[in-house]
């Protein structure tokens, strides 16, 4: 029998029975308070009427009166049909003719007993129900989450043994054929809802350049993969994400060569600065002695005495040279 009710729980055909079921078995405690909060609520009411009602002078000789309100368990029976909404308006009818609480009375119980305590009843089942629901939800997903580890770790021993060169590393060529030619790999990647355009992209996640992977982080990988996110989802996550690193990998190589390449202009600029200060230090030198040869005051000098001038000077020059 506990079997058939777990075959019912689990079953996606009962499902909503079931959680019907569990709302009113977990709601029973909380029934009886309502059903004895209920129960007083009624006889409240009950007293109260046959005192307005059945011990009410002008309702002494009335036999509907006295049928219904006569007395407290004849009132409360007539408020439990009241409340339940069974024929109330033919017994208020009549009654309401003769004096003015009679309306009231009934109109009270019926707000007080069916639309707040009646409808919080239901509300708390409904609530019971769902929660129950979503406890079965839970349960389901973590058999299935369960089950999966469990196909992750039998693929994982596959690719260990079929390693070999027996280094728990994962060559891409080893990758390939275990994909397109192993059938026991292709099985368990179908439990796992991977299919065959997705082994080119599972592999771009675990490549980091260098042409293999180890077993265990290719395991990790499917491990995250088949969490709470759908596969698809998380593909298109992690895809992005190595996308990124690989832009973000090429512009740090970019922004290295440009950084090198600002480093060398810094370097050659400094030269030119400092080569320019030479010449400036070396043209004030050359104005300086230029200045020296230049008389402060006007000289009488004839051409040929400038030619000799310079002939001799050639002369010293000459003769200093040699």
């Amino acid at each position: 029998l506990i079997r058939l009710v777990r075959m019912v729980r689990m079953f996606p055909m009962f499902k909503v029975f079931w959680s019907l079921v569990q709302g009113v078995l977990d709601s029973v405690r909380m029934l009886i308070y309502t059903y004895m909060i209920i129960t007083v609520v009624l006889y409240i009411f009950a007293i109260f009427a046959v005192y307005l009602i059945g011990k009410a002078p002008v309702f002494k000789d009335d036999e509907l009166a006295q049928e219904y309100f006569g007395d407290v368990p004849k009132a409360m029976f007539t408020f439990f049909q009241v409340v339940t909404l069974d024929g109330w308006g033919a017994m208020c009818r009549p009654l309401m003719k003769k004096s003015g609480v009679v309306v009231p009375l009934f109109v009270a119980a019926i707000m007080v007993v069916t639309l707040a305590l009646l409808n919080l009843v239901v509300a708390v089942i409904c609530n019971n129900a769902f929660d129950r629901a979503k406890q079965d939800d839970d349960i389901l997903a973590a058999q299935k989450r369960l089950s999966m580890q469990l196909e992750i770790a039998e693929l994982e021993k596959m690719f260990v043994d079929m390693d070999s060169d027996g280094d728990s590393m994962l060559s891409k060529e080893e990758y390939d054929n275990a994909c397109a030619n192993d059938e026991a790999v292709i099985a368990k990647l179908s439990a796992l809802d991977i299919h065959a355009n997705e082994y080119g992209n599972i592999w771009e996640l675990l490549d980091d350049g260098t042409g293999e992977a180890s077993v265990k982080r290719f395991a990790d990988l499917l491990r995250a993969l088949k969490g709470q996110a759908m596969s698809k989802d998380s593909f298109s996550i992690l895809r992005r994400i190595h996308q990124a690193n690989l832009m973000v990998q090429s512009l740090n190589k970019k922004l290295g060569l440009q950084r090198t390449l600002a480093m060398e202009l810094r370097t050659e600029a400094t030269d030119v600065r400092q080569k320019l200060g030479d010449l400036q230090y070396e043209m004030v030198e050359i104005i300086q002695l230029l200045g020296m040869c230049i008389p402060s005051r006007p000289v009488d000098v004839q051409p040929h005495q400038v030619e000799a001038y310079a002939d001799k000077l050639q002369d010293q020059v000459e003769r200093v040279l040699r």
